[in-house]
């Protein structure tokens, strides 16, 4: 799965799982600048929750998600999307 982030700050981490149990950061310690688009690979099955964290706190969270359907999420000011 292909990630983006078109926001002005950097993303500092991203979860995929369930709520409370996040499990391991797949940006893997590396933050992703504005602009920057990398591939990543969702662990386990479907209907999880994708949880996005920026360098100054903020979070917003994807549910439902699912990996077989969507190839491309991308990270907003207060917005992210599954395409």
């Amino acid at each position: 799965m292909e990630v983006a982030n078109i926001a002005a700050r950097p993303v500092e981490q991203l979860y995929y799982g369930a709520p409370g149990a996040w499990g391991e950061d797949l940006l893997r310690g590396a933050e992703m600048a504005p602009g920057a688009v990398r591939p990543v690979t969702l662990p386990g099955v479907g209907g999880h929750t994708l949880r996005a964290v920026w360098t100054d706190g903020r979070a917003i969270e994807l549910r439902g998600l699912d990996p077989c359907r969507n190839t491309r999420i991308v990270m907003a000011e207060g917005s992210i999307r599954a395409d």
